[in-house]
C-alpha cells in the first residue's frame, strides 16, 4: 500500500468571532496527512480433512471454517498552515467508492467525530487542545500542532466479499471530511484515492 500525502486548501472570510483567531478576518488553511499503508486484512480459509481412526472410526469430520485477522484502519492527521483559524472536524462523508474496480453505492455519512485543530499560530499559551488566543504572549503565525490521529476502517468492508468469493477484494475511496472552524466557518477537506485491500489465504490441516 502506499503512503498518501495531501493538503487541502478551503479559504474562507467570516466576520471576527470566537476563540483561536488572531487577526482582523477569518481564514481557514488546513492540511491533511494520510497513510493507507495499513488499510488491510487477511481472510483465511481453513479446510481440516476427515481423519479416522485404524479401525476406520470417523475421529474428526471434515470442515471448512473461515476467519479474518483485525482489519488495519487508513489513517488521516490534520495541521492548519500560518495564520488559520483553529477548526473541528465533526464527520466525514465517502464520495467515490470502487470495490474490485466497480462503483458500489455509497455509504452513509459518518456524524459522530470530534476532532480538534489548532489554529496556525504559536504562542506561549498554546498547546495540543488550545488555541492562541487573541491576548496571547508572544503569538507569531506558524504551523499548528497535529491533530489527534482519525482511524477509519475500510479494510474490515471487504472481509464479507472475499469470504464468500475466496479471492482476495480491494477497493479505492475518496472522502470530504466536514465540519467549521473557531469562527463558525464550514470546513472541508477532501482527500482521494485512499486503497483497501483484503487477502485471501488457504490452510489445509
Amino acid at each position: 500500500m502506499k503512503k498518501i500525502a495531501l493538503l487541502a486548501l478551503i479559504p474562507a472570510l467570516v466576520g471576527l468571532s470566537g476563540c483561536g483567531t488572531i487577526g482582523g478576518s477569518s481564514r481557514i488553511d488546513i492540511g491533511v496527512s494520510s497513510s493507507d499503508a495499513g488499510s488491510q486484512v487477511t481472510v483465511t480459509k481453513i479446510v481440516t480433512s476427515e481423519k479416522r481412526d485404524t479401525n476406520g472410526a470417523i475421529t474428526t469430520p471434515a470442515s471448512v471454517a473461515y476467519s479474518a485477522s483485525t482489519a488495519g484502519p487508513a489513517t488521516f492527521v490534520f495541521t492548519s498552515r500560518p495564520g488559520s483559524d483553529a477548526a473541528y472536524i465533526t464527520g466525514y462523508r465517502i464520495t467515490r467508492y470502487e470495490v474490485n474496480g466497480r462503483e458500489v453505492a455509497l455509504p452513509a455519512e459518518n456524524t459522530g467525530m470530534n476532532v480538534y485543530i489548532t489554529s496556525g499560530y504559536q504562542c506561549d499559551e498554546r498547546t495540543s487542545n488550545f488555541s492562541c488566543p487573541v491576548n496571547g504572549t508572544n503569538v507569531t503565525g506558524a504551523n499548528g500542532l497535529p491533530s489527534s490521529t482519525v482511524s477509519i476502517n475500510l479494510a474490515g468492508s471487504l472481509i464479507n466479499l472475499a469470504t464468500t468469493t475466496e479471492a482476495s477484494a480491494y477497493s479505492s475511496a475518496d472522502l470530504e471530511f466536514l465540519g467549521h472552524s473557531s469562527n463558525g466557518a464550514p470546513v472541508t477537506i477532501p482527500v482521494k484515492g485512499v486503497n483497501s485491500e483484503a487477502y485471501f489465504a488457504v490452510v489445509n490441516n
